[in-house]
């Protein structure tokens, strides 16, 4: 980020504050959402949401440092 200036670097942090989900936890539409982005060829041979997502991990995490 150093060959952005510090008005450009704070104003796209902030904008991706909003827009970030914080929970770290992620539904079959937002994977849905997220494959098109991530994986555009993926069209062809889409990976099902129950077969790529696993989020026993996240929830165990969020149980344990719940605060």
């Amino acid at each position: 980020m150093d060959t952005f200036s510090r008005e450009i670097v704070l104003r796209s942090v902030k904008y991706y504050k909003t827009i970030f989900d914080w929970d770290f936890m992620i539904d079959e539409k937002s994977y849905e959402n997220g494959m098109k982005v991530w994986v555009p060829l993926a069209a062809d041979r889409p990976v099902p949401y129950a077969k790529a997502v696993e989020m026993a991990f996240v929830k165990k995490a969020r149980a344990k440092f719940k605060s």
